[in-house]
């Protein structure tokens, strides 16, 4: 084997084994945006449900107030 035989083989497995290392990460880092999209779809969920159920709860306690006579809690 001569010296241009092992630098080809050396550029061969290095240039193989990052096509291989970027695959894999390019994979990887799609299924973390996916996850970070959906998760970010049930945080926002989530805040507009706690939203909801808060602008509820000032009507509830708007309405009692109104029904013990304007006197607050």
């Amino acid at each position: 084997m001569t010296l241009d035989d092992v630098l080809f083989i050396t550029v061969l497995v290095a240039a193989i084994t990052w096509v291989i290392v970027k695959a894999v990460y390019d994979r990887e880092v799609q299924h973390l945006r996916r996850e970070n999209r959906m998760l970010w779809r049930l945080l926002s969920d989530q805040a507009r449900l706690h939203e909801m159920s808060l602008d509820a709860y000032i009507a509830m306690l708007r309405e009692a107030q109104r029904h013990m006579g304007g006197q607050p809690f």
